[in-house]
C-alpha cells in the first residue's frame, strides 16, 4: 500500500467560500473557507476546494481518500455537508453570482462536534475523478441552511500561512502493474 499526501499551499492549491451578503464579492486570497447560516438574515456562505490528482500514479487502484480540514472556529457545532461540484470554477473570479453547480448525490458529511481536524471520507468522489468517471470540479462545503440558529464553521485554507493548518487530502492506493492510468478495479471496497 502507498500512501500520497497532498496539502498545498497559496500558489498551488484551490480553494476558496462564496457569500450571499457579498454576491459579487472574491474571496480567493482568503485564509479560511467559510460555511455559515443565519435564518434571520438569511445570510449564507458556501466552501469551495478542489485538489489536483496528477500526482497519483498510472495504475493505482484507489483504497481510500480522506479529506482533512483544520477547524478555524466553529459555531454551535454544525453538520457539515460535501456535495460534488458539476461546473468549473476558478479560485481568484468565483462568487456568490457564479458559484458552481453541485450534484444531489452527497459526497460525505461530518456530524457535529468539536476538534481540530474534520475528516471526510470522500473515497468514492476521488476514485471517480481519477477513472473519468466524473470531472474534477471540485466540491462544495455547505450547512443544511435551515433552522433558527446562527451556525458556522471555518476552515483554514491553502492561503493560510502555517502549512501544518492548510486542507489536506490523504491518499492510499496499491499499484497493479499493467493497469492503464484510470482503470478503476473494486478490491475491497464494499460497494
Amino acid at each position: 500500500m502507498s500512501e500520497i499526501i497532498l496539502q498545498p499551499d497559496a500558489a498551488a492549491g484551490k480553494d476558496t467560500y462564496v457569500a450571499s451578503s457579498n454576491p459579487t464579492t472574491n474571496y480567493g486570497g482568503a485564509t479560511t473557507i467559510q460555511t455559515y447560516w443565519d435564518e434571520t438574515d438569511p445570510t449564507r456562505r458556501r466552501g469551495l476546494i478542489e485538489f489536483d490528482l496528477s500526482s497519483i500514479p498510472a495504475g493505482a487502484v484507489i483504497s481510500s481518500a480522506i479529506l482533512e480540514l483544520m477547524v478555524s472556529v466553529n459555531g454551535f457545532s454544525p453538520i457539515v455537508y460535501l456535495y460534488r461540484a458539476i461546473t468549473n470554477w476558478i479560485e481568484n473570479t468565483v462568487t456568490w453570482n457564479t458559484q458552481p453547480g453541485i450534484s444531489d448525490l452527497l459526497i460525505s458529511s461530518i456530524p457535529p462536534g468539536p476538534g481540530n481536524w474534520h475528516s471526510f471520507d470522500i473515497t468514492i468522489a476521488v476514485q471517480n475523478w481519477f477513472t473519468g468517471i466524473w470531472s474534477n470540479q471540485g466540491m462544495m462545503l455547505k450547512l443544511a441552511e435551515t433552522g433558527a440558529l446562527v451556525v458556522y464553521a471555518h476552515y483554514y485554507s491553502s492561503d493560510f500561512a502555517t502549512s501544518t493548518s492548510r486542507p489536506k487530502l490523504t491518499i492510499n492506493y496499491t499499484l497493479i502493474a499493467g493497469t492503464p492510468k484510470g482503470t478503476l478495479m473494486m478490491m475491497g471496497i464494499g460497494r
